[in-house]
């Protein structure tokens, strides 16, 4: 990795002289270059195909020069690998084959590594890892287990909370706890093996961890991020928690050491409340890429100045850039990022 990868410094907490930029979901619908490939194949067969998925990856940093890319891929393909497929619809988001909720439905789940039947997300990021410039990180991520086994338990995505995992936890907490230690087993499998086969860091995108209360969340969710932490020890992983990282403990935050954070609150808090040893990644409103390149440039310039000029900020968007966000306004944001800093240092 070359020494001048200001992602890689900023996630050791060195001094860079720019913020590093990425964002969630940059390989996407909003590129038309990815349309183009999306109109000849399904979402499914793009992240399966290693050529196809290593093309997506590789399209944001071609055209926007960001810092770090992430390969093209989805949480599901963990469940997938577990023996139940998923298909992603335009109007109800991600749907599994069934769900899991009783001990027969548990005991159908696939016994062997995830690892063997997602070769190729590994195959994928050797080759961009070959490809990529060396001054440009390569991201392998994973769901968190609270994330994935709401999607289990409830058969997909759901419009009123994941009801079905609150109800399992609650009625049969011996079963919870077998799913989400097996969930947690494929997710450790999972991110070994990618930073194995060319991931520089990887990301642990919990989508819903606002969704329970606080002490729900440390009860049913905590212990096992907690051993996600112990496996990759030494490895930087990004912990992205929507919706709970202004309710997080420091000791929370520090089993991973870097947090990335929705817009809900100043990235000043943040920091404030984390101190300086902790790395934030956002935070930026996606909202904000709809309006206008000055707009952007002065809400960008609001996130990089309550964090202020200590090391250890990865810019980002607080969630997913959407898909109807024009390509220009998203040049516009990479821009601000590197004048701020031209600004600044002068």
């Amino acid at each position: 990795m070359s020494s001048t990868n200001l992602f890689m410094d900023t996630l050791a907490l060195k001094p860079t002289p720019r913020r590093p930029i990425w964002v969630m979901r940059q390989a996407g619908r909003y590129l038309p270059e990815y349309r183009e490939i999306r109109a000849r194949y399904s979402f499914r067969e793009m992240v399966q195909t290693v050529d196809l998925a290593t093309e997506v990856t590789l399209q944001p940093v071609r055209r926007f020069g960001l810092d770090a890319a992430i390969i093209f891929s989805d949480i599901l393909v963990l469940l997938e690998a577990l023996g139940v497929p998923y298909r992603i619809t335009e109007n109800k988001g991600p749907v599994l084959d069934r769900a899991i909720r009783t001990e027969d439905d548990y005991a159908s789940l696939s016994e062997a590594p995830v690892s063997d039947s997602l070769g190729y997300v590994y195959s994928a990021l050797g080759i961009l890892r070959q490809e990529l410039p060396t001054d440009v990180a390569l991201l392998g991520f994973a769901g968190a287990p609270w994330t994935l086994a709401s999607y289990l338990i409830e058969g997909g995505s759901s419009t009123t909370g994941f009801p079905a995992i609150r109800a399992l936890l609650e009625t049969n907490p011996a079963l919870f706890g077998k799913i989400m230690d097996r969930i947690t087993e494929g997710v450790i499998d999972h991110l070994k093996n990618q930073l194995a086969s060319g991931a520089d860091a990887v990301q642990v995108f919990d989508s819903w961890a606002g969704m329970p209360t606080r002490d729900v969340f440390r009860q049913a969710a905590r212990p096992y991020l907690q051993r996600i932490a112990d496996a990759l020890d030494g490895e930087y992983v990004i912990f992205y928690p929507k919706g709970a990282g202004h309710w997080l403990t420091k000791e929370e935050v520090h089993q991973f050491g870097i947090l990335g954070v929705d817009w809900t609150h100043s990235l000043g808090y943040y920091r404030e409340h984390f101190g300086p040893d902790v790395v934030l990644q956002g935070n930026l409103d996606p909202a904000i890429l709809m309006t206008d390149a000055q707009t952007i440039r002065q809400e960008a310039w609001a996130v990089l100045d309550s964090h202020g000029p200590a090391p250890g900020h990865i810019f980002n968007l607080g969630h997913g850039i959407t898909p109807d966000v024009p390509t220009d306004h998203m040049m516009a944001l990479v821009d601000a990022v590197h004048e701020h800093s031209m600004e600044t240092l002068q």
